[in-house]
């Protein structure tokens, strides 16, 4: 990286495919279509730990966590249950779609967490709420409060992203940096 001496804003997620973002966009287009920035398509995914500001020279000791959180843990399903406003209180901030919560991904976001931010193991009373960020709303823009249920085919989680993400005045630009198989390994796959 030639960025010596910059930090690098990353985190760790998976990718649905583009066949489930589309549906989920329509969906979302039926439930809202007005007052909010709609994420890329190429961009929807969920984030597994934000890992934040990190230096260039830190790089090879957290592509090196993340697989080491990834090893031992088997490819699972992802289900979208519900398209909701998030956070759950005070003002919405995003439209989303929540997914299930098997046992591997949260597991794996313990893991993650665990080692990539030194924290403990996660909190019960703050659990990780999985989910595909739609769309961010405009502030100030009083949207409604949703949590619709919605009908979506489950996905295949097999592999996970390093992401590096950059802040532009138009919304974030990600950019991958290593993909890495749930079974603990080095993944050399297209970007997502």
């Amino acid at each position: 990286m030639s960025e010596r001496g910059r930090t690098l804003r990353l985190f760790v997620a998976a990718y649905p495919p583009v066949t489930t973002v589309q549906h989920l966009q329509t969906l979302r287009a039926q439930l809202l279509a007005s007052g909010l920035r709609v994420v890329p398509d190429k961009q929807v995914h969920l984030t597994l730990h934000f890992i934040g500001p990190t230096l260039p020279g830190d790089l090879d000791a957290i592509a090196e966590g993340v697989r080491a959180s990834c090893s031992g843990i088997h490819p699972f399903s992802l289900r979208p249950i519900a398209i909701r406003t998030l956070p759950g209180s005070g003002e919405p901030r995003v439209l989303a779609a929540e997914t299930d919560a098997p046992e591997a991904v949260m597991k794996l976001h313990g893991r993650l967490a665990h080692r990539l931010a030194g924290a403990p193991l996660p909190d019960p009373s703050r659990r990780y709420l999985p989910h595909l960020t739609l769309a961010r709303l405009f502030p100030g823009g009083q949207p409604p409060r949703l949590d619709e249920p919605i009908s979506c085919d489950p996905f295949a989680v097999e592999r996970v992203w390093l992401m590096r993400s950059v802040l532009k005045p138009g919304g974030a630009e990600h950019a991958p940096l290593e993909a890495f198989r749930l079974d603990g390994g080095l993944d050399r796959q297209p970007a997502p």
